[in-house]
């Protein structure tokens, strides 16, 4: 059995903005199922904001970086927005270095 979670992690870009989903999950378990159904309906992405890091250049563990998101805007009802900042390793993996913070910025080895 897998370990119980309540987040769906979905691909940036896979959903539209206004367009409403319908998400189904079936389990079954010794013989006994289920169905669940949930609709859900898309949130435009926060906009107008931009992404900078300092230096631009550098070797992890030894220089400090600054990553800043600036300006970034969103409807009322989706404030505050949460940040997220992560690191891209050799092999493709992404690797966080914080998540869900109120900050807009990091700074990291």
């Amino acid at each position: 059995l897998a370990a119980p979670s309540t987040r769906l992690l979905v691909a940036p870009a896979v959903f539209v903005s206004g367009v409403k989903y319908r998400l189904r999950v079936r389990a079954s378990l010794g013989g006994v199922s289920g169905t669940a159904d949930v609709e859900v309906q898309a949130n435009a992405a926060p906009n107008s904001g931009a992404f900078f890091i300092s230096p631009t250049a550098g070797f992890a563990m030894s220089e400090l970086f600054r990553l800043v998101a600036t300006g970034w805007a969103d409807d009322l009802e989706d404030l505050p927005l949460t940040y997220t900042f992560s690191w891209k390793g050799s092999q493709g993996w992404w690797a966080p270095i914080t998540v869900g913070g109120t900050a807009p910025f990091v700074e990291a080895y």
